[in-house]
């Protein structure tokens, strides 16, 4: 059932809408972090720590962030602050850089963090909050299923 849940996360994740918006700036964030760490390839990690075996690329081309893998590309945006606030809490707004791929009909973000950082992130429609700490200074939230740290391979 995890197998089967993850592997639709996945599919999730890399099915969501192609719509593109503009970039916001993130003055009022981290130097700590930049999202011009993001760009490189990724696998989700399961809670135990084990990589799931499909990977993904986020590239910066231009100033136009892209997310990709073999099953086509999807632009994402970057988001202000005060959006990641809204979905995580001050302390990851103040410590991470975050994209998201809009147009979904679940929200979908990426973001580079400080290892360590903490946040209560909402899962699905039911009000459902889950605890979630980013081991590897890189994660990946989708509504529905809340938050997953990734390992970036390259």
């Amino acid at each position: 059932m995890r197998l089967v849940s993850l592997k639709l996360f996945f599919v999730l994740l890399l099915l969501t809408a192609l719509t593109a918006a503009g970039c916001v700036r993130q003055s009022d964030q981290s130097n700590a972090v930049k999202l011009e760490d993001l760009p490189g390839t990724y696998r989700i990690l399961r809670n135990n720590g084990e990589a799931n075996d499909q990977s993904f690329n986020v590239e910066d081309k231009n100033g136009v962030w892209h997310l990709s893998d073999e099953e086509g590309s999807r632009l994402m945006r970057r988001m202000a602050a005060s959006e990641i606030e809204e979905i995580f809490g001050k302390e990851v707004a103040e410590k991470s850089q975050c994209l998201e791929i809009p147009g979904s009909t679940s929200t979908t973000v990426i973001c580079v963090t400080e290892p360590g950082v903490s946040t209560n992130v909402r899962i699905g429609d039911y009000n459902f909050h889950g605890d979630f700490t980013s081991d590897t200074g890189y994660f990946v939230y989708v509504s529905y299923m809340g938050a997953s740290n990734l390992e970036k391979i390259k």
